[in-house]
């Protein structure tokens, strides 16, 4: 495989605080966009890395490479899902 003059670029759905992400820039690939419903997430992900990158589900850049984090993802299915069927 050739080697790229340039940075992967990735987007990160779900992103939490962050931990996806530090793997990534850990290889070297550059996050463009990040995205988290969590309000308390987003505030401690922006702490952590700026708020350059959030954005939302319509404003997703050009990308190599797009990251999910599941656990975040299902999190969030959870907590809805809750609130529309409280026990």
């Amino acid at each position: 495989m050739p080697r790229r003059n340039k940075p992967l670029k990735f987007a990160e759905l779900h992103c939490g605080i962050g931990s996806l992400r530090l793997a990534f820039e850990g290889v070297g690939a550059e996050c463009v966009w990040s995205y988290t419903a969590d309000a308390k997430a987003r505030r401690c992900y922006c702490e952590n890395f700026g708020d350059g990158t959030i954005g939302t589900a319509d404003d997703i850049p050009t990308h190599d490479i797009l990251v999910a984090n599941l656990n975040e993802c299902a999190n969030t299915a959870k907590r809805r899902t809750s609130a529309q069927h409280p026990h």
